[in-house]
């Protein structure tokens, strides 16, 4: 983990997730207009399936450690392999008996399944949300087939506004490295 500071003054966070991931915090403003992240020209977009976020909070300090985007049956397969391909210290699919479960999905039933998405320490709660400000990042152009093979980052627009909307804390210790290039087109 890495020690952060400075969170009170997050404009928007994104989060590389192919290997290895990495944040980058106050980077350019994020837009419709495409971002080049790591190097390659993405389009911006919603996640792959329907769905909006949840949030993910360590309780006793009210810090936002990540996202929960809910997995419904047809869905189940596609985000498994997608998670597969990303970077384990940040995306992992959460499914199984709710007593097995990491403690923040243990109040949802068994067959609720979520794409979880973390940059800060392990979460003991789910927070209802269904955001929308949260922006999927996809190498290609748009129009080209955008879909689960081409998830490259998810950013969160307005991060200041999502901390005193839900009265959160941002991280003290970020899960992966500083220092992802995002530039404009």
């Amino acid at each position: 983990m890495t020690v952060f500071t400075g969170g009170k003054d997050i404009r928007d966070l994104v989060v590389a997730l192919r290997p290895p991931a990495a944040i980058a915090v106050n980077g350019r403003r994020i837009s419709d207009e495409g971002q080049i992240v790591r190097g390659v020209l993405c389009t911006t977009g919603f996640p792959p399936w329907p769905v909006a976020a949840d949030l993910l909070v360590i309780s006793g300090t009210r810090e936002f450690s990540g996202l929960a985007y809910q997995v419904p049956n047809p869905f189940r397969q596609q985000v498994r392999e997608l998670v597969g391909r990303l970077d384990q210290r940040c995306a992992a699919y959460i499914e199984g008996q709710v007593h097995e479960r990491p403690p923040a999905y243990r109040r949802e039933g068994d067959d609720v399944e979520y794409f979880q998405l973390l940059w800060g320490d392990d979460p003991d709660e789910l927070v209802a949300a269904q955001l929308a400000g949260d922006v999927w990042f996809y190498h290609g152009q748009a129009g080209s087939g955008i879909g689960f093979e081409q998830v490259e980052a998810v950013g969160l627009a307005d991060f200041q506004d999502l901390l005193r909307e839900y009265e959160l804390n941002p991280p003290r210790q970020l899960r992966v490295s500083r220092g992802l290039p995002v530039k404009g087109r």
